[in-house]
């Protein structure tokens, strides 16, 4: 927490939900979740004769003897198995709010007409509960003495909520689960390693 009341900016290295959203929910990466069980029934069908074979292929140790399946399919396939565990992650770990609306203006946009006091104080326990709620005090008391014959009642309270939305919109985006970005990472790199790095093999 710095010294203004804000959460402390996170390291470079930390990616947020929204940077993963466009690939998280896009239909084809989600796909890529049936790859390791059709692929197995395209791949493997009779040609698995045993886990000492399937290892040399894979290594192209027994390249010159000739190959049942390119080892180039068989990067492939295990890169795209990589990606479903990635895409499985981030559908299990990723907040339900990041999957549905892209920024905090649509999820205020779409929650103006449609929450009530109950449900943003609900959000608010949330908020007041995190590393955010020094920050949202100081933004709300800030409306609440902007009151006068100028500012009403009502619109301070619709500046609170806004602020209130966007806060929980970034607590959301930030939100941290032990292990799940070094296994996103972990599993795109691996995609990345048996389609490109591996790939000189196959033309070894």
């Amino acid at each position: 927490m710095s010294s203004d009341g804000k959460p402390a900016e996170d390291p470079w290295w930390q990616v947020h939900w929204t940077a993963l959203r466009p690939v998280g929910n896009s239909v084809i990466i989600k796909l890529t979740i049936l790859v390791p069980a059709i692929g197995y029934l395209i791949i493997f069908n009779d040609k698995l004769v045993g886990y000492v074979g399937l290892v040399r292929e894979i290594s192209g140790l027994d390249a010159k003897g000739g190959l049942s399946v390119p080892p180039r399919l068989f990067q492939i396939y295990f890169g795209l198995c990589f990606v479903a565990i990635a895409s499985a992650i981030y559908s299990l770990a990723c907040p339900s709010i990041i999957k549905r609306y892209p920024s905090a203006i649509d999820l205020g946009a779409a929650t103006r007409q449609a929450v009530g006091d109950f449900g943003y104080s609900i959000v608010e326990r949330e908020v007041l509960s995190s590393e955010y709620a020094d920050q949202y005090r100081i933004n709300k008391k800030h409306f609440q003495e902007m009151i006068s014959q100028d500012f009403s009642i009502e619109q301070a309270k619709f500046e609170v909520n806004n602020a209130l939305i966007n806060i929980y919109f970034a607590l959301k985006n930030l939100e941290k689960r032990f292990g799940v970005g070094f296994a996103r990472a972990a599993s795109y790199s691996a995609f990345l390693y048996c389609l490109f790095l591996r790939s000189r093999y196959s033309f070894a």
